[in-house]
């Protein structure tokens, strides 16, 4: 007992001691990726460069929802990778999976007019998904990165100081961006702006060699003692599943995400219902970072304050006010209102699964909370994103696909307000056991 506690004292010396410095590591990093997020921002580009180049809508809506087909592999990772070493596995990582797409940008920005257009739809789906399989894959790291050094009550404000840092650096970015969407013809500008984009998101990871990593010692001894790999990824799920408050609240999330998954299709719908122009399409990136910019402190401090049972609610309110805004209103204004709602709720997904899953199972570690989250959700993203773009190319409109998620937002919302717990009242559902005869 002693030693647990020597063990506990000594590791919450090191996160208070490094508290700051890992802070401002984490904050650098996103700022300096902020920097090209104008360029090649996933919400934005992946939708408005895929219907430049006459892809499918199903296509375009499987390669939205490919973040979700990629959470088993949080697990696999969180399995194999040792808590010491995870900072570095996710540096290398990142930069690993980058490579490809930067290529495929360069490439067609050099020789893709002689390329047919099935070629670049297959070449940019795949590199899309590598980047989005090591991205997403190891983000369950990141995130417990973030968890282990920084204290419960200090989580949302680092989201918030995350947000401003992110959106801050992609609005100085904003006009250099409109510059390269204006001034090639399409689609050669979108692969110019995705160069510099992705190639800024290269040398931004050099922050992240500045952070000192400490391991909560609850952690630190799974991989010894860790069953074979099909019995850890069965026992996870099931042990998880059995809590009822889990249960709940991954359901509703799974509301939230797959809403969330319908909004980039704004983008595209503006190009095609409202002639948005190339360049006004790109103000979709700047509208995006202005949200969580501007408004994510306030998101990070709602959390730390009230929790995140009311962010869920929150969120599910603004992603159905924007598809509201989507069906009823042809004012290009409006739709920038509309796509920075859905800005400031998918970015606040995550942490919203990862900060209030460590709540409702303390005892449980982070990456594995955020892999399991991720895995449930999956089927529900990767079903709706094909629903979505199949239900487009079947009625050549986008207003079925917003209809239809307005609904699911508002019962996402319902259920957050009225059936999800807060962790922190200590007002959380009990199973019972009971016997007969």
């Amino acid at each position: 007992m002693s030693e647990n506690a020597g063990a506990r004292g000594e590791y919450e010396r090191l996160v208070d001691r490094d508290f700051r410095r890992n802070v401002l590591a984490i904050a650098s990093w996103e700022f300096l990726w902020g920097l090209g997020m104008p360029f090649a921002m996933l919400a934005t580009f992946v939708p408005a460069y895929m219907s430049a180049i006459a892809a499918p809508s199903v296509l375009i809506g499987l390669v939205l929802a490919l973040p979700a087909t990629f959470a088993a592999g949080q697990l696999v990772v969180g399995y194999y990778v040792p808590a010491r070493r995870r900072a570095d596995v996710y540096r290398f990582g990142i930069i690993l999976c980058l490579l490809p797409w930067l290529l495929y940008s360069l490439a067609a920005a050099l020789w893709g007019d002689a390329w047919p257009r099935p070629l670049h739809w297959g070449l940019f789906a795949v590199v899309i998904a590598l980047f989005l399989a090591g991205a997403n894959g190891g983000s369950g790291l990141y995130w417990e990165i973030m968890t282990d050094n920084v204290p419960p009550r200090r989580r949302g404000r680092l989201f918030g100081l995350r947000s401003i840092g992110m959106g801050a650096a992609g609005l100085a970015m904003g006009w250099p961006a409109s510059l390269v969407l204006k001034h090639w013809d399409t689609p050669l500008n979108f692969r110019l702006s995705l160069s510099i984009g992705v190639g800024i998101f290269l040398l931004s990871c050099a922050a992240m060699l500045f952070l000192r990593d400490h391991v909560n010692p609850e952690h630190s001894g799974e991989a010894a003692d860790r069953p074979p790999l099909g019995d850890y990824l069965r026992r996870t799920v099931h042990d998880l599943w059995q809590n009822p408050n889990y249960r709940i609240f991954i359901f509703f999330l799974a509301l939230l995400a797959v809403a969330a998954t319908a909004a980039p299709f704004m983008v595209a719908a503006a190009g095609v219902r409202l002639n948005a122009t190339p360049r006004q399409q790109g103000v979709f990136s700047l509208v995006f970072l202005g949200a969580v910019a501007s408004l994510g402190w306030v998101v990070g401090l709602v959390a730390d304050r009230f929790g995140y049972r009311l962010l869920g609610g929150l969120f599910g309110g603004l992603l159905a006010g924007a598809f509201l805004i989507c069906l009823t209103s042809d004012r290009l204004l409006l739709w920038y209102a509309a796509y920075g709602a859905f800005a400031l709720a998918s970015y606040a997904m995550t942490m919203l699964l990862c900060n209030m899953s460590v709540e409702l199972c303390p005892g449980v570690p982070p990456n594995r909370l955020l892999a399991v989250g991720n895995l449930l959700l999956a089927p529900f993203i990767v079903a709706a994103g094909m629903a979505d773009g199949a239900l487009v190319d079947l009625t050549h409109s986008y207003q079925p696909v917003f209809l239809a998620n307005l609904i699911v937002g508002l019962v996402a919302m319902m259920g957050f307000i009225f059936i999800v717990r807060e962790p922190r009242g200590g007002y959380l559902y009990i199973i019972k056991a009971t016997t007969r005869g």
